[in-house]
């Protein structure tokens, strides 16, 4: 065990647990993939604003015609447009001749940087469990494919979201409704945190690690990005509603059981080894089907039932599912 204690340490001393410096582009990353999901909303706002403001625009461009980019308008004068474009082409070629040298020096005469100094272990709160989650996290962050992976329940809610805080009117309902939906699409995530450990699962099983705190890890990493999400939901939702704060609980619980379950179901067999449980087809048409049904406790009767018995039943169900799912993994 002692051995095994130390492997853990020196796991997390290499690096899986995450600073500042390491994470910043990993949030950029995440940042660029929003972005560019949020692309369509603002050029088709701009072209409106353009199309609104066109007789402006045109005033500016001509004033301003040998400044890229409005020298973009001297297309209909063939004449000016060839001279501007012989001109940046050739600034454009200076910098280019000026940039690759510098990126040729940069590989044949690479700067040896060497860091690094003894620092203690400590577990800290949480101990293997929550270490576990952000080792998850960690490598996932790495690879900008399972992030996008990891994002797919924002995916459905941006069109609605972004109508709604467009024409100004986000109800309570709406976002006891949106986080259902992240929390039920969140399933798929499943998938991509099975397959970080790859090749090292062998070396996960010799350290002190328990199967029930494997799976309270994957369970909290899975649920981590929903309950980001969804607490952007409630600000916003507070923003137009204030009684939309009083679903905060929801954002923690929704994505919690969502994710105990799924991880419960996934690693229903007998023994204490630690393995990666196999999925196919049918499997996860089950997992869809039953995290269909707990969601759907959860969220009808907040939509049927007026408030705030609606919401008090909610909440129960929740908690009731959370601490029976808790029970069931110790």
């Amino acid at each position: 065990m002692r051995i095994g204690a130390i492997y853990l340490s020196e796991l997390l001393l290499l690096g899986i647990i995450p600073t500042l410096t390491m994470a910043i582009p990993s949030v950029v990353a995440i940042a660029g993939l929003i972005a560019i999901m949020s692309a369509f909303y603002g050029l088709n706002y701009f072209q409106r604003y353009l199309m609104r403001y066109s007789e402006r625009f045109g005033d500016v461009f001509e004033r301003y015609l040998i400044t890229y980019p409005f020298s973009v308008s001297s297309i209909f004068e063939p004449e000016k447009s060839s001279i501007l474009l012989v001109a940046y082409a050739f600034v454009f070629l200076l910098l280019y001749r000026f940039f690759i040298n510098r990126v040729w020096k940069g590989i044949l005469e690479p700067k040896v940087i060497i860091e690094g100094s003894p620092r203690s272990f400590t577990a800290g709160f949480g101990g293997s469990t929550l270490a576990l989650a952000i080792k998850d996290l960690r490598l996932v962050f790495r690879k900008t494919s399972m992030i996008a992976g990891l994002l797919i329940p924002l995916y459905f809610i941006l069109p609605p979201v972004f109508m709604m805080v467009r024409n100004g009117n986000f109800p309570k309902e709406l976002v006891i409704g949106m986080m259902a939906i992240i929390s039920f699409f969140s399933t798929v995530n499943a998938d991509i945190l099975l397959r970080v450990e790859g090749k090292e699962i062998d070396f996960l099983r010799i350290l002190p690690v328990k199967k029930s705190q494997f799976i309270l890890g994957k369970a909290i990493s899975m649920s981590t990005l929903p309950i980001i999400f969804s607490i952007i939901l409630i600000c916003l939702g507070f923003y137009f509603d204030r009684i939309a704060l009083i679903f905060l609980p929801h954002a923690f619980l929704m994505p919690l059981d969502v994710s105990l379950l799924t991880m419960i179901y996934l690693f229903h067999y007998k023994g204490e080894e630690i393995g990666i449980p196999g999925k196919d087809l049918l499997r996860t048409i089950v997992l869809l089907i039953i995290n269909g049904i707990l969601v759907g406790a959860f969220a009808v009767p907040a939509f049927s039932i007026p408030f705030p018995n609606g919401f008090a039943i909610s909440l129960a169900a929740a908690v009731i599912a959370f601490v029976a799912m808790m029970g069931k993994v110790k």
